[in-house]
């Protein structure tokens, strides 16, 4: 009986030394993190390429690669050589007769030409997970997930849990950086940053309880506070996908469009953006020639409690419907 405990024991162990191995590519520094926030960075030099012909060969792999509905060019300039992806991604945690465990991933991916180099980073990354126990939908953002505070143990090992969202997000982003690599028939490294400690994620009392990061704009608004787009608590933010939403363009108060959709807040280039999509037959879409808002409601009341005004940087189209992506001027809140 010893004889037999000691074989299969001595079966598992190489096993176990592959699980090991497996998961090195996922412990410290997997994640890298700048300023507070998950950005995977990758750059590629070709001494072949001009500038000009690496973006040109980026979008065409980006209009290839990127052409759901979903995943899609949002936003290109080629006088500026940038362009950027908005896209999701099924993720698969297992799946078999017994169970099926998967998460929606949304990110942005930028890219920016200069000389001989390509900077590609994947950003903003966020999940919706479905738990069967509970009735709403998850909405989790990886700087509170799959970064080394929430993702490892105390002795560096994956937790079972955000464990699982830092695999597929790693295996998800070197897939893609490997496709980029494929374009010029050698393998770049990914440039990977050293992870800060994160910073522990607020309760909703204390973003109650702590006062907003005020900014002055030239014209106040009557009853509203203004601060900055990268201050908006990730509560509040978690509230717009189910608010009622109208937008309006320019200066105009009509007509008033109240079936777009809203695409989320986001950096791009250094710019604080904000992205909806509606129809191209819409009134407003028509009118929107720069200047357009946003403006969220309760169900019970046509007063406003937010309003993003922006200038519009940029669209796509996707089908019958035009995705806009606007620089935010101010974010107003009661």
């Amino acid at each position: 009986m010893m004889k037999q405990l000691l074989l299969l024991g001595m079966l598992w162990i190489p096993s176990i030394l592959i699980a090991q191995e497996e998961d090195e590519r996922y412990l410290p520094g997997a994640v890298p993190v700048e300023e507070g926030k998950v950005v995977f960075t990758k750059e590629v030099t070709d001494p072949s390429l001009s500038q000009s012909q690496w973006y040109d060969k980026l979008l065409a792999w980006a209009e290839s690669r990127f052409k759901e509905e979903n995943n899609r060019v949002a936003y290109a300039d080629k006088e500026k050589s940038e362009f950027a992806v908005t896209g999701t991604e099924k993720l698969i945690f297992a799946s078999n007769a017994l169970s099926l465990d998967t998460s929606e991933m949304s990110y942005h991916l930028v890219v920016q030409t200069k000389g001989n180099t390509a900077t590609i980073q994947i950003t903003h990354i966020s999940y919706k997970y479905n738990v069967s126990y509970e009735r709403e939908t998850q909405r989790l953002v990886a700087e509170e997930v799959i970064t080394d505070k929430y993702a490892l143990t105390k002795k560096n090992k994956l937790n079972r849990i955000n464990g699982k969202f830092r695999k597929a997000t790693v295996d998800f982003v070197d897939q893609v950086f490997s496709e980029i690599d494929q374009l010029t028939g050698r393998q770049t490294p990914v440039i990977t940053a050293v992870t800060p400690p994160p910073a522990v994620a607020p309760t909703v009392r204390e973003i109650a309880e702590t006062p907003l990061s005020i900014v002055q704009p030239a014209e106040a608004k009557e009853g509203y506070m203004a601060f900055e787009a990268d201050k908006v608590p990730q509560a509040i933010r978690m509230m717009l996908p189910d608010s009622p939403m109208r937008i309006t363009a320019g200066d105009t108060k009509a007509p008033v469009e109240k079936n777009a959709t809203w695409k989320g807040l986001s950096t791009m280039f250094g710019k604080d953006v904000a992205t909806i999509s509606m129809q191209e037959s819409s009134p407003v879409y028509r009118q929107i020639k720069d200047k357009f808002t946003i403006a969220f409601t309760k169900e019970d009341s046509q007063s406003p409690w937010m309003i993003i005004e922006c200038n519009k940087q940029g669209e796509t189209t996707d089908g019958t419907e035009k995705t806009l992506l606007g620089e935010i001027l101010h974010i107003w809140i009661k």
